[in-house]
């Protein structure tokens, strides 16, 4: 027994060092190092010409530099992500967006928007981003971002920590609730975890790439985003310079001669990477479950919880993914060894992936007087848990939707 317990340190360094020879997870640090540098200089860039085919872009300093055509397909992948978000769709969504801490009645999420974060830096990734139905090529590059362009990092980054959202994104708080030493908890929830929505990785995407054009080679609309259940939020929001940058090249012409962009290379996914992932920023903001807590995750944590998430994943536990660290200027107080001692952290942000995020505890919502507390939806079985069961059995078990009575598929 001694033996083995020796050998548990050992263990656990293997499990790392697969997780960054599996994932290809390598950080990004650079010559700007994990503490600052030149890091709070790189700003959102902007396009302001097309040269030979590449997007020319300037940064806030003035400094201009070159896109070229894989740079541009790198940042607008992300503009592209094929969001189907059945959750919104299918789920009692609160009808006030984002508004105080506060128990959330008769709902199943909340609407709120990711709380944007000083002068963030995607500082690593690993290959769980081929779970979004980025191009394996494209994830590769991501590998190493401490190698790309300034202000083609500095565009992913916004991405990444929530400041910029992709078309067809959502994001919501989730409600639920947990027992907490050993006694019912109410209602808990989403407190610094935004779910951006849901990707699916289709059957043929490892076929073909798909263009930022449409048919017609016009750049489709982007110039409004999600809303209300189900629809279309509206509100304007500024073309990303991207984008902007492909519309460029395509009024101008491309070296393809079809006026479009062109194809990326597509490596074949794995059969398990397809289907439908749910994606989160942890560490985003506050949220209405955010209690007394400010929403925010640290470095430390951060990169704690990346390194197990493709640790175990490299050793075939199944798990929760990390796909993305974003590390930030913008600081908050803890207090690390719970012993009085506070200091100033730099707030930072995961981006996970999985199949889902339904939890025992969403199920718990219309629990009523357990331990003395109650659910904040006590009592509204067929209001809240009825939906949240059927869509559960929809996207998990859809074998035991074809049982011809509820209580055949309860039983099941």
């Amino acid at each position: 027994r001694g033996r083995r317990m020796r050998a548990w340190p050992c263990l656990l360094v293997a499990a790392v060092a697969a997780a960054a020879s599996r994932a290809s997870v390598r950080m990004g640090i650079g010559s700007a190092g994990l503490h600052g540098g030149s890091r709070g200089r790189r700003r959102r860039s902007r396009p302001v010409a097309v040269v030979g085919g590449e997007a020319m872009v300037k940064d806030e300093a003035g400094a201009d530099e070159i896109w070229s055509d894989h740079h541009v397909w790198l940042v607008s992948a992300l503009e592209r992500l094929n969001f189907d978000n059945t959750a919104v769709r299918r789920l009692l969504v609160d009808p006030t967006e984002g508004g105080p801490v506060r128990q959330v009645h008769g709902s199943h999420m909340v609407r709120v928007r990711p709380s944007p974060l000083k002068s963030p830096e995607l500082m690593a990734t690993s290959d769980a981003l081929l779970l979004l139905g980025l191009p394996l090529d494209m994830v590769e590059e991501l590998a190493e971002p401490g190698l790309l362009p300034a202000t083609v990092r500095a565009e992913l980054s916004a991405y990444f920590a929530g400041n910029r959202l992709p078309a067809g994104a959502d994001p919501c708080a989730a409600a639920y609730c947990g027992h907490q030493f050993g006694r019912f908890a109410g209602q808990l929830g989403d407190g610094a975890v935004i779910s951006l929505g849901e990707i699916v990785v289709r059957e043929d995407a490892d076929e073909q790439a798909q263009p930022l054009s449409g048919n017609d080679g016009a750049m489709p609309a982007r110039t409004r985003a999600g809303g209300a259940r189900g629809g279309a939020r509206e509100g304007l929001r500024e073309e990303p310079p991207a984008r902007a940058a492909v519309r460029q090249r395509e009024d101008a012409g491309s070296d393809d001669g079809a006026g479009g962009a062109a194809a990326v290379r597509i490596a074949p996914l794995p059969t398990d990477a397809r289907g439908r992932w749910e994606v989160q920023l942890k560490g985003a903001g506050q949220t209405p479950f955010s209690r007394a807590a400010d929403g925010r995750k640290v470095l430390r944590s951060t990169v704690r919880e990346f390194l197990a998430s493709e640790a175990m994943a490299a050793l075939g536990v199944p798990t929760t993914r990390a796909a993305a660290l974003v590390v930030s200027e913008s600081r908050v107080t803890r207090d690390a060894k719970g012993k009085g001692q506070t200091r100033e952290e730099r707030c930072a942000v995961l981006t996970r992936v999985g199949r889902s995020f339904l939890r025992f505890g969403s199920f718990e919502l219309c629990l009523s007087d357990v331990d003395g507390r109650s659910g904040p939806s006590a009592n509204l079985n067929e209001e809240v848990l009825a939906p949240l069961l059927a869509h559960a059995v929809d996207l998990h078990y859809p074998h035991l939707a074809s049982l011809p009575t509820r209580p055949a598929r309860a039983a099941a």
